[in-house]
């Protein structure tokens, strides 16, 4: 069984985010022992030291897919108000749309030219899991908005895809921010 894990912290150097993520890891290995854990992070040298079996997956095809346009709108163009307005509606898009949004974004040519490897990897890792889970931390909070962005987008290609997500130990709140609550 192969379980790709979201955590709260890519660089692994909060104690509290590390902790969860290695309390997550104990419980799942207990309960599947054979199972494959890979982990998103961007400190693979010390997430072997930390979970010792699992492989490191990097987080940068979610940035690149969070980052990429679908919309073929020079924003540059737009008043400055409807800018932000179609910034996050576009957001909103992605999320509600994934597989429309693929299908537009591949269509782009700087899509093609700086992010469609590292996203089609990011998609890779999800399509190859039997389940996501994002492990416990604060960030379904505003102050964390980019990366619960990121986890989201995550899960709901998990879902997409058929997989089966979880949550293990989440902090919530406060959560303010329009198009995150609407995700």
């Amino acid at each position: 069984m192969k379980i790709l894990i979201e955590n709260s912290g890519y660089h692994l150097r909060n104690l509290g985010d590390v902790a969860m993520l290695q309390a997550a890891a104990s419980v799942i290995l207990e309960l599947r022992p054979q199972a494959q854990l890979r982990i998103f992070t961007t400190a693979p040298e010390r997430l072997s030291k930390l979970i010792p079996d699992a492989q490191a997956i990097a987080p940068t095809g979610q940035a690149a897919w969070l980052a990429a346009k679908c919309w073929p709108v020079p924003q540059r163009l737009l008043p400055r108000n409807l800018r932000s307005w179609v910034y996050e509606e576009e957001k909103v898009f992605k999320f509600m749309h994934p597989v429309s949004t693929l299908v537009r974004m591949r269509q782009r040519a700087d899509f093609k030219k700086f992010s469609s490897t590292a996203v089609e990897a990011w998609l890779e890792a999800i399509r190859s899991a039997d389940i996501v889970i994002a492990t416990g931390g604060g960030f379904f909070t505003n102050a964390f908005a980019g990366h619960l962005e990121g986890i989201l987008h995550t899960l709901r290609w998990a879902q997409v895809k058929g997989k089966p997500t979880a949550l293990m130990g989440q902090g919530l709140g406060p959560l303010s921010i329009r198009c995150l609550r609407r995700c």
